[in-house]
């Protein structure tokens, strides 16, 4: 991995267009890297420019980007920092496997000290081997203004959104700011109307929204001198602290907090705790008033609590430093990720094909470049022209060409077209390109790209590193990103880990690029290849005994720009079957319920074999979103009624 330094990194924001929390962190990420010489530029989930929309960013851009959150994978060339700033349960509320899978994506992990959080992605990579453990931090802090400590008016400084106004129920801490709101030692701040409700009606101390600028909250905060930082019952159940405790300590005032476990366990006895997990709103507000008396009887040593405070946080968590000592670390990191998934060797050779069954320049140059900037050396990029688009386009072709390094061009009938020259039929593909990889000894790794598909630089590394791992391996994969466009060219993407062989769902297409495999040498490849159509990855796959997934989604597909149509979805079953003749009886259990379909066409359930309806009803039950549990129960519950069936029989 190259650890050159560009003094640049970038920051995904995720909804441009409207206001939200991660666009005050972003802020204070600038704020934070000016300190230390750094550029801040501020990308969308697509990985383009805010500013140059046309323009995506890569490696040779930044040193490196920062997620803030885990809806958002990976979907640019550059090296990626994922923030684990959020409690679990928000995944299960999300949607836990579709965001979690997310997160992989990524190539490094920003800790924020939560071992919940920790653990979650230690666990998600354990069966990949391709990640470390998170080693690197970076807090939802800031680093400037840094306040001198004070009690300022002595009120008390609140920020939110009032949730119970939005027909949620009543909010967890509305029984405490009602009663503060009685006090006058209350200020609240935070949007007046949110999704078209006057959220803060009634409340006498609600003074407005701040502005996402980064510093306006921390000098409301100075403002005010007392802190009130309430943890989600999720915040507490992980370990994980609101960023309202690193402003209150930031904008030296004296910070009031619930029971989150970091916060005693960082900042001891420089914080007033309160208890509300179980505690009556009575209670809660009981505790908050006697601190407020004791700040009011004792202001020295209020203060020095908040000047204690802001020592630690200066010591531990203020962004310039963590963002510094992450550049410090950079390195040592890319180095050991390099050993622990990229190819050590060159020993593979490399032949990638890239098809342009319609021939146009830019798909032509995506292609090349796309070969160009892979890592891995021992490689080679054949481009597929068909015959007749070759000659209109044969000198811009070879001038191209002549100025890569190791790229060819190999013109074929990719179309087949009448005396004027009109299309009538396309080639089979798998013909195709079984008359392309025949010309390699077996052993060579080849792989297929197409022009609705991007791969990353270190895409073909990570690869080949599963055959210099495995000797035997036949077959290893990609997790892969589908991308889509909504009708304002919005991107949109979601990942894919496993492989569906044979799938009618055109909108998850299983790619070509992310598969990589050795040249077979066995007589199913010349008697199946040839005479299929575009599923020859499914046969590759389904064939290939040995197999491994690389758990790192280096592959985007184009789910709208597929190379084949969807009224061609309807030779995929022609391809299955001539698949099916060469598969034994173990390599044909994915494929059982169609055949049962098959084999009882126009017959009832209830005429079909007793097996027959017991092997349809096992994989049916197999495809369903269920509990292991409950269907390895379910399994015995039905072997028991089949023996039943049987003896009374």
């Amino acid at each position: 991995m190259d650890c050159r330094f560009f003094k640049k990194i970038a920051v995904v924001r995720m909804w441009p267009g409207i206001d939200t929390a991660e666009d005050e962190v972003i802020q204070r990420l600038i704020l934070a890297s000016k300190k230390i010489d750094v550029e801040v530029i501020v990308i969308n989930t697509s990985g383009e420019l805010l500013d140059e929309p046309s323009r995506k960013i890569g490696d040779e851009d930044v040193d490196f980007v920062i997620h803030l959150h885990f809806e958002t994978p990976k979907t640019y060339d550059a090296f990626s920092f994922v923030a684990l700033w959020n409690p679990i349960d928000f995944y299960f509320e999300w949607g836990y496997r579709k965001y979690s899978s997310n997160l992989v994506t990524h190539d490094d992990f920003l800790s924020c000290g939560s071992a919940s959080s920790d653990d979650h992605i230690k666990r998600l990579c354990l069966p990949l081997g391709t990640h470390l453990e998170p080693d690197l931090h970076l807090f939802h802090s800031l680093a400037t203004p840094i306040l001198e400590p004070t009690l300022g008016e002595k009120k008390i400084f609140y920020v939110g959104i009032n949730w119970e106004r939005l027909g949620k129920g009543e909010g967890r801490h509305s029984n405490l700011l009602k009663a503060l709101d009685e006090t006058g030692q209350l200020e609240i701040y935070g949007p007046e109307v949110f999704q078209g409700i006057n959220v803060w009606d009634g409340y006498k101390s609600f003074k407005g929204g701040l502005p996402f600028d980064g510093v306006s909250v921390i000098h409301a905060i100075h403002k005010a001198g007392i802190t009130l930082a309430l943890s989600s019952s999720a915040h507490v159940d992980a370990g994980l602290m609101s960023s309202r405790l690193f402003e209150g300590v930031a904008a030296g005032s004296v910070v009031i907090v619930d029971e989150n476990e970091f916060a005693r366990k960082n900042f001891a006895e420089t914080l007033l705790y309160i208890k509300t997990i179980g505690e009556s709103p009575e209670s809660i507000t009981s505790q908050v008033k006697m601190h407020l008396e004791w700040i009011n009887s004792y202001p020295e040593e209020a203060l020095k609590k908040a000047r204690d405070a802001q020592n630690i946080f200066l010591e531990k968590f203020e962004m310039a430093s963590s963002l510094d000592k992450i550049y410090k670390k950079l390195p040592e990191r890319k180095k050991l990720l390099a050993e622990k998934y990229l190819n050590k060797t060159k020993d593979f050779k490399l032949v990638v094909f890239g098809f342009l069954n319609h021939f146009n320049k830019e798909n032509f140059l995506h292609l090349v470049s796309g070969f160009e900037k892979q890592t891995y050396g021992n490689k080679k990029l054949e481009l597929v022209v068909d015959t007749a688009e070759y000659e209109a386009n044969k000198n811009w072709i070879m001038r191209t060409i002549g100025k890569c390094h190791n790229v060819s061009c190999s013109p074929y009938k990719l179309i087949y077209r009448d005396n004027e020259c009109e299309p009538v039929k396309k080639a089979k593909w798998g013909k195709v390109f079984y008359d392309l990889v025949v010309k390699y000894e077996p052993g060579v790794l080849v792989s297929i790209i197409f022009p609705n598909e991007c791969i990353f630089s270190e895409h073909y590394s990570s690869l080949i590193r599963s055959f210099e791992d495995e000797p035997e391996l036949e077959l290893s994969y990609t997790d892969v990103l589908l991308m889509h466009r909504d009708k304002d060219s919005n991107k949109f993407y979601s990942t894919v880990e496993g492989v569906e062989i044979y799938s009618d769902d055109y909108n998850n297409p299983s790619g070509f690029s992310r598969f990589l495999f050795k040249v077979p040498k066995d007589d199913w490849f010349s008697l199946v290849i040839p005479y299929l159509n575009f599923s020859v990855m499914d046969a590759v796959y389904c064939k290939s005994k040995i197999k491994k997934r690389v758990g790192r989604a280096s592959c985007i597909i184009d789910i709208q720009n597929l190379c084949y149509q969807h009224s061609e979805m309807r030779l995929l079953n022609n391809d299955k079957q001539i698949l099916l003749d060469v598969l034994n009886i173990n390599e044909r259990k994915p494929f059982e319920v169609s055949l049962l379909q098959e084999k009882n066409v126009g017959k009832d359930y209830k005429y079909m074999s007793m097996e027959d309806n017991r092997i349809l009803l096992a994989s049916m039950f197999d495809s369903l979103p269920l509990p292991d549990f409950f269907k390895r129960n379910s399994r015995r519950l039905l072997r028991l009624v089949s023996k039943l069936q049987i003896k009374g029989n």
